[in-house]
């Protein structure tokens, strides 16, 4: 008989709270305008919010560049888990994180699903890029032009996932929108035609005694509509425990 070997079970690590770790992965070379051709993908793993930075190349330096422009804009993160890049395991990058008491993680050889979530990310960056470039009629080498403007619109979709924007999930507020602006209330100044011999900017204020025109607009009867919350979307999906092949009808034969 042959012996039988139990395959260890390793612990799925999770973060808890937001920019506790970080996942990071390079978007292959693009065609460009400029000298940046990749794109370095963070993806905060507890809030799934997105950054994108375009790099020139995919040296040490560049790596320690972006990652301190996030850090000294949001914070420094507890882990950065990322794959065997030549860039990622260099010394120069662990000395980086080492210095800034951050852990680092990578994954197994040739096991991209290791980091799998930059990898999605990956792909959905670049699709928002390809769906903006083809809205403003722009050649793909363009895409620098509306990457800011890509993240925007991933940053305030619902993620099923966590059932929240990831703006919403690492901010702890909605992300602010057009539907939130309310009608500005009504200009205090005075209608006049070019006719009149005096116009409103040479007219004297209006005191007790002077009473004001009827046109005019008094702040006691300005009346501004307090401000409504409109509701996030939320996901109806149901999820459940996939049931492998009960899910499928197999035909004879």
């Amino acid at each position: 008989l042959k012996p039988r070997f139990n395959k260890h079970q390793g612990t799925l690590i999770k973060s808890t709270t937001a920019f506790e770790r970080l996942n990071i992965d390079f978007k292959e070379p693009l065609p460009t305008k400029t000298r940046n051709s990749y794109i370095l993908t963070v993806i905060d793993e507890y809030s799934r919010f997105p950054f994108a930075i375009p790099c020139p190349d995919t040296t040490s330096s560049t790596v320690i560049k972006s990652l301190t422009q996030i850090f000294n804009m949001y914070e420094t993160p507890a882990y950065i888990h990322s794959d065997r890049g030549t860039s990622f395991i260099s010394q120069e990058v662990k000395n980086f994180l080492t210095t800034n008491g951050i852990a680092s993680s990578r994954t197994t050889p040739y096991n991209p699903q290791g980091n799998g979530q930059a990898e999605r990310y990956n792909g959905i960056i670049w699709k928002t890029v390809q769906l903006a470039l083809k809205n403003r009629n722009l050649p793909v080498s363009h895409w620098e032009d509306v990457l800011n403007e890509s993240l925007y619109s991933i940053r305030s979709l619902l993620c099923t996932a966590i059932n929240e924007t990831p703006h919403e999930r690492m901010f702890k507020f909605p992300h602010y929108h057009l539907l939130m602006i309310e009608t500005p209330p009504p200009s205090h100044e005075q209608d006049y035609t070019p006719s009149d011999p005096t116009p409103l900017q040479n007219s004297p204020a209006p005191t007790v005694e002077t009473p004001l025109p009827q046109n005019s607009t008094t702040p006691q009867s300005i009346t501004v509509p307090p401000p409504q919350n409109v509701a996030p979307r939320r996901s109806s999906r149901i999820r459940r425990l996939p049931a492998y092949f009960q899910d499928y009808h197999l035909g004879e034969g």
